[in-house]
């Protein structure tokens, strides 16, 4: 294996594994890194932890190194570096690629953010990026904030700033300024030591914690998620206080989640022409227990002209057949008019090939709901619903017992129709 002298500017001690007190560093040493370090020495980078060139911190040999202490002059990405994490301050910071803060209460409007992207931060770190969002600060109108709640210095990247608004930033010794293109003055910041932070005025969104408080989003979530309304309400009666108040809500995820439902169907005004022009049918099974008749389900038609409704109780699915066949002769005979379509779901005693060829023969189109799709079946399904709250009402009010279900529907029906009438 090739030998090569060990160079000065590598002597600091060396992690080891072994034990607490890694040996000195000899006078030649080899190692696989050799060939690395000849790859990185072409680059001519400068690594971010301990300062010196020819790799990069990836490669650091200081980037586990807990022996060898940080030089006091190291300030690479020196809002990173300091320690007070309270500090709700946004610093200017000419090395970040996308503004940044480490709460959601800074911001009026947020997202969670769905990609798996990273902050790598100047000591190598990586940190999560939980949200992105909107806010402004005074006449800045910042967009595309990402939230890193480890951040402990929001910052505020200049590159983006000047993209986003196209805006210019001048630097002195005392602070800076942002201007517009028309040499407007859009904000001020001041420095503190090494750093230029952005002046508060105008924005309740950065200036102090007790603010935050007060935020709408933080009391929509305190009141257990309210509408937009009654928000409105408790702060026109002075129940709550609200600082940053907007008609324009962030959307609430939680809401999203837990508020979801389908889309309501709409209302269909369609109605036949004349008797007999279109069926409803629904077949409701099974009952929970068996009647003194030994039925278990129960059939019905619906006009869709007149919404006039007939109800046969059934012994089994396969008798339904039988029965359709009754009920077509009969309605058939006392209006002198032919069934033209039947409508129901796609229960197998309508798709029977049986049932379906009687249909062919006797001219009758057949409309089947979409699976998992009730609403298509309405018509039908509402007259259920009405009859069995009318049977299982009058089993409360009689106290008889579930077995009298039958004459509870049949009850309920005659009601029903001798009202339509």
């Amino acid at each position: 294996m090739n030998q090569s002298p060990y160079n000065n500017s590598l002597s600091q001690p060396r992690f080891n594994n072994n034990g607490p007190n890694p040996p000195p560093a000899p006078k030649h040493y080899s190692t696989e890194h050799t060939d690395q370090r000849k790859h990185n020495s072409k680059s001519g980078i400068i690594c971010q932890i301990c300062g010196k060139t020819n790799h990069s911190a990836a490669v650091c040999r200081h980037r586990y190194d807990y022996f060898t202490p940080e030089e006091e002059t190291q300030q690479a990405l020196a809002a990173m570096n300091l320690q007070d994490e309270n500090d709700p301050q946004l610093y200017v910071d000419s090395g970040a690629t996308a503004h940044m803060v480490n709460s959601t209460g800074k911001l009026k409007k947020f997202i969670p953010y769905g990609g798996s992207d990273k902050i790598f931060v100047g000591n190598g770190q990586s940190l999560h990026i939980s949200h992105i969002g909107d806010t402004t600060h005074g006449k800045l109108n910042l967009k595309d904030i990402l939230v890193v709640p480890k951040l402990k210095k929001n910052l505020l990247s200049v590159s983006k700033l000047v993209d986003d608004i196209n805006c210019s930033v001048e630097f002195n010794s005392l602070g800076f300024v942002v201007k517009s293109k028309e040499n407007q003055v859009l904000a001020q910041g001041t420095r503190h030591g090494d750093l230029y932070g952005l002046n508060e005025g105008g924005n309740l969104a950065f200036q102090t914690i007790r603010r935050n408080s007060e935020n709408q989003d933080l009391w929509h979530k305190r009141l257990g998620h309210p509408s937009p309304k009654i928000l409105q309400v408790l702060r026109a009666n002075g129940s709550i206080s609200i600082t940053d108040w907007t008609k324009n809500t962030s959307i609430c995820v939680s809401c999203q989640l837990g508020k979801n439902c389908k889309l309501p169907f709409s209302l269909s005004n369609k109605i036949s022409d004349f008797p007999l022009d279109k069926i409803h049918c629904d077949l409701w099974s099974p009952a929970p227990i068996a009647s003194n008749q030994g039925f278990c389900y129960y059939v019905l038609f619906v006009d869709d002209c007149t919404r006039y409704c007939w109800l046969f109780p059934l012994k089994s699915k396969s008798d339904f057949f039988e029965c359709f066949l009754k009920f077509q002769k009969q309605v058939e005979n006392h209006m002198e008019r032919k069934i033209k379509k039947f409508q129901s779901d796609g229960g197998g005693e309508f798709s029977s090939i049986i049932f379906q060829q009687h249909l062919q023969q006797s001219g009758i189109i057949k409309q089947t709901s979409c699976p998992y799709t009730p609403q298509q079946n309405g018509v039908a399904e509402r007259k259920h619903r009405h009859i069995m709250e009318t049977a299982i009402t009058m089993l409360f009010e009689s106290s008889l017992p579930l077995k009298y279900w039958v004459e509870a529907i049949l009850t309920a029906y005659i009601s029903l129709i001798n009202c339509h009438k």
